[in-house]
């Protein structure tokens, strides 16, 4: 078949649709660093495409070198996490069980700090096609996490802006357990903070106004008597 030269560039490719491979792509390049952070960032809309595709893709019985995988059927035998990305709640262990997202393994961060990395959780350290993904509720703990798995050279980890606070807000369908409340927003927040300061001001001056009338009344009535 004779080729054109004006599409010698283009390459035949079949678009099967959104791919982990995709987002996470995707994630790399928009997902810059902040300037006072030395980790990755990924959007709640980002890790939402990237649940809802493992949801939609069937689970491979071949293991990522091609060979297939032995399945142990045991009472003992843990689940294998095969997934193209881990996420890890840092949270309380008590909170995790209270909510949090679907797909999120339990890691609290005080392991890190102690350096107790599990090996299911140490296998994903720089696998190729891999994200490992951290979240707390508001960042809190999630950012110096993030800035420690870095620093102990892993490449690979992404914190989820806005925390399980603003996922479960915008996400609610992939929250196990009671949806977090929705954040507020600094703006709303001061206002309502300047309503219940200036209310009390108000009523104790027209408290005092009216004390104040009643006693310059009562006085004039006195002086009237006399």
């Amino acid at each position: 078949v004779p080729k054109n030269p004006k599409y010698a560039g283009v390459k035949s490719v079949v678009d099967t649709g959104a791919s982990v491979s995709k987002v996470k792509m995707i994630s790399t390049r928009e997902f810059l660093k902040r300037k006072d952070e030395i980790f990755k960032r990924i959007r709640p809309s980002t890790l939402a495409a990237i649940l809802d595709e493992s949801k939609e893709a069937p689970e491979s019985v071949f293991d990522h070198s091609g060979a297939p995988k032995v399945v142990v059927h045991s009472q003992e035998a843990q689940a294998e996490y095969s997934k193209p990305f881990l996420l890890l709640d840092l949270r309380l262990e008590e909170d995790y069980e209270r909510c949090h997202i679907s797909e999120a393994l339990h890691f609290p961060a005080a392991k890190l700090r102690a350096d107790r990395v599990p090996p299911e959780v140490y296998k994903f350290k720089n696998r190729t096609g891999t994200m490992v993904i951290v979240y707390d509720y508001d960042e809190r703990e999630a950012i110096p996490a993030a800035t420690m798995f870095t620093d102990k050279g892993w490449d690979n980890v992404y914190m989820l802006s806005g925390g399980l606070r603003v996922f479960g807000e915008r996400h609610p369908f992939w929250i196990e357990g009671d949806i977090p409340e929705p954040p507020v927003s600094p703006s709303r927040a001061g206002t309502a903070r300047s309503r219940v300061s200036a209310a009390p001001r108000g009523l104790n001056s027209t408290r005092r106004g009216s004390a104040e009338s009643l006693a310059g009344a009562g006085a004039a009535s006195v002086s009237g008597e006399s």
